[in-house]
């Protein structure tokens, strides 16, 4: 896996429109001859980032960023989950820093130790776990991103208040009643859970709600949209959950953020992009000043970039790995047990257990 490519790809898919317009570029420049390569990195970069302004300050300072700086925890600032400034999220800031470090020093080994260092003194990794975080593994960049998803697991159970679960392996590729249920089906049924729960919420006017105890039907969860959207834009909602579910299409993030109800597109806003484009620029710099950081993480984005990956994984590792062994397979629960040590499931809510149930 080439993580660069990778974290592009994560990037490309935040937005519908965004992604088509990158589309556009590369085929642009796909057949165009460039007498100097390095004439042509300038080009393509310089027209990439006239499209993703709110990535970087402009043009000019795009063309500063060395790809040894375009690492995993740019993608993790852009969504909103890295760096917190809450303490309980003091672990999660320390191992995506020490990442970053290894990402940017290319994997010194003196950088790997402490890495290890680090997960061995604070999480559980005894046994055969030993095995995931030895020195070799954590020169590979696909395990190093799989820990720290794992690791945001727990993060986002305990910011919605739910015992935690792997989220990652409720996520993967998987059999139930002996049919193929891939990672886009069971996003969508996180996003039906959210949007009843979120409607719920908005009916009795912010008190408590009754968590669903089953996930909500496909057919008529159009009730529980804003009742504000246009008949076009229900039916294109319909079509959305239909596509993904049938996994012909993945979900972006905006889709995300619009199905929910929820705001998005801030990056987008004149009068802040200015300020948000410097600080993201800082952060590659590792510049940012503390007071910058975010308040909290961004469980649905975090949740989002699970599906994401394990969308990822599943497509591109059943290539070398065998269907039945990728459905049946529980190593995100057993590594994802390693940091309970520090998460102990304390959520006062239960996740309807058609999410925790596997292979069925």
């Amino acid at each position: 896996m080439n993580p660069l490519e990778f974290y592009c790809l994560i990037l490309k898919n935040m937005d519908k429109n965004l992604a088509k317009k990158l589309g556009k570029i590369e085929k642009k420049y796909t057949n165009v001859p460039f007498k100097n390569d390095e004439i042509a990195k300038v080009k393509i970069k310089s027209e990439f980032a006239s499209e993703m302004g709110f990535f970087v300050l402009n043009s000019a300072t795009s063309l500063a960023v060395d790809e040894e700086n375009y690492n995993f925890a740019y993608c993790l600032k852009i969504l909103e989950l890295y760096p917190i400034k809450n303490n309980d999220f003091f672990y999660w800031n320390e191992h995506i820093k020490l990442f970053s470090e290894l990402e940017k020093n290319n994997f010194l080994y003196e950088d790997v130790c402490k890495l290890h260092d680090f997960l061995v003194n604070n999480f559980s990794f005894n046994g055969d776990l030993k095995n995931i975080i030895s020195h070799e593994m954590l020169r590979n960049s696909g395990v190093n991103i799989l820990l720290i998803l794992i690791h945001l697991d727990h993060l986002i159970s305990k910011k919605w208040g739910f015992q935690s679960i792997s989220l990652n392996q409720a996520l993967k590729f998987k059999f139930k009643n002996k049919r193929p249920y891939f990672p886009s089906k069971t996003f969508t049924d996180f996003l039906l859970f959210i949007l009843k729960i979120n409607a719920k919420f908005e009916a009795t006017k912010g008190h408590k709600v009754e968590i669903l105890k089953t996930i909500p039907p496909t057919n008529g969860f159009e009730q529980w949209l804003d009742p504000s959207l246009e008949d076009e834009q229900i039916k294109e909602f319909i079509q959305l959950i239909k596509k993904v579910r049938e996994n012909r299409r993945l979900c972006y993030l905006n889709e995300v953020y619009e199905f929910l109800g929820l705001p998005y597109g801030e990056f987008k806003n004149d009068e802040i992009y200015e300020q948000v484009s410097e600080e993201n620029y800082l952060f590659l710099k590792n510049e940012l000043p503390e007071d910058k950081w975010f308040e909290s993480i961004n469980a649905i984005a975090g949740l989002w970039l699970i599906y994401f990956w394990q969308d990822f994984y599943y497509k591109h590792f059943q290539k070398t790995a065998s269907v039945s062994t990728l459905a049946t397979s529980e190593d995100f629960i057993v590594i994802w047990e390693a940091f309970l040590k520090k998460y102990p499931s304390e959520g006062q809510y239960l996740w309807p257990s058609e999410l925790i149930l596997q292979d069925k």
